[in-house]
């Protein structure tokens, strides 16, 4: 799996799309934040909603269309052999 992932992301800087990629480190080393109903903001350790699926990495790339951009998802969800979900970024 690592290496299709290495391969996915040459291809993906080679092809000039790839603007930002990052893995992350385990659920062991999460934080949550949360906001209470009188303002205060409770941190503790774990993830913020526990549950068969996580994340554990993402792309930022740059395509030209929806089209394009599930084009590359369906690569990567082959390279890392699970679910990729595909959002717009707003820019602000």
């Amino acid at each position: 799996m690592s290496a299709d992932i290495d391969a996915l992301n040459l291809e993906m800087t080679s092809a000039g799309i790839r603007l930002f990629v990052g893995g992350l480190q385990s659920l062991r080393s999460a934080t949550s934040l949360r906001r209470n109903r009188d303002g205060e903001v409770t941190i503790t350790a774990g993830r913020l909603h526990p549950g068969p699926e996580q994340v554990d990495g993402f792309w930022v790339i740059e395509a030209s269309n929806q089209q394009e951009a599930l084009a590359w998802a369906i690569k990567a969800a082959s390279a890392c052999r699970a679910s990729i979900e595909v959002r717009p970024f707003n820019e602000h």
